[in-house]
């Protein structure tokens, strides 16, 4: 385990349920599957998503850090940023860009952009949130990109702008600011809420819906029903 130029690091790793430590020449001996293993690997609270297979001696993983300025997450990539080693938020330098067939993944953490930047996803770029705070002033989506909270809260603040080919369900996302929903864009968001203002264009339709858990104690087998409370917002 490396950073970028080569040198090595003491990287946290995640593997099957698994944490563990790289000692301090990069090296760490891991429990995976000959069919591959999905690997989560942080430093200093920034990460990497890899697959590693078991039997194979010499596999390296690079892992990257946040630059100074603008961040573009490449075709290709999938990051992971977890909490810092003093628990503040990650603050970025400018703009962030996760361009088609790349992923960020925000896992017990913050990340704050800078104002007079934004965070734009292109294409099929993906972006996923587990118990993490996203701060910008504008989130926008592509026609094939996605978001969404993952085995816990992820919150926005600042507005949202999604556009989308095709109905999109979504959950676990808490926006705290506006969303306006571009022509024929259709979203299912389920245990999240919008705190702002909706916009929806032509076509558009946006829905909400919560879950409800009815338990009869009355009887002596419980039998649990759920009950789905949903409200749209659309535009003609």
């Amino acid at each position: 385990f490396t950073d970028l130029i080569g040198e090595p690091i003491e990287a946290t790793i995640i593997v099957h349920g698994f944490e563990m430590k790289s000692n301090a020449n990069g090296a760490a001996n891991l429990p995976l599957v000959s069919s591959g293993s999905v690997t989560e690997v942080t430093y200093l609270g920034a990460g990497v998503q890899t697959t590693l297979y078991g039997g194979q001696n010499g596999q390296s993983v690079q892992v990257p850090v946040i630059p100074a300025g603008d961040w573009t997450i490449s075709s290709g990539q999938s990051v992971v940023l977890g909490p810092r080693p003093d628990g503040q938020a990650h603050l970025l330098g400018g703009d962030l860009t996760i361009q088609t067939n790349a992923q960020l993944t925000l896992v017990d953490t913050a990340v704050i952009v800078p104002s007079g930047s934004s965070v734009q996803l292109e294409g099929s770029g993906v972006l996923y949130g587990r118990d993490a705070h996203l701060t910008t002033e504008m989130l926008s989506l592509g026609a094939s990109s996605f978001i969404s909270g993952f085995e816990g809260i992820f919150e926005i603040t600042g507005d949202l702008s999604w556009s989308c080919l095709t109905k999109k369900d979504t959950e676990f996302l808490f926006v705290d600011g506006d969303v306006t929903l571009q022509p024929n864009c259709e979203v299912d968001l389920y245990n999240g809420y919008v705190d702002g203002d909706i916009t929806a264009w032509t076509g558009a339709k946006m829905t909400l819906k919560s879950s409800l858990s009815v338990t009869d104690r009355k009887s002596t087998r419980l039998n649990s029903s759920h009950l789905v409370i949903s409200y749209a917002v659309f535009c003609l």
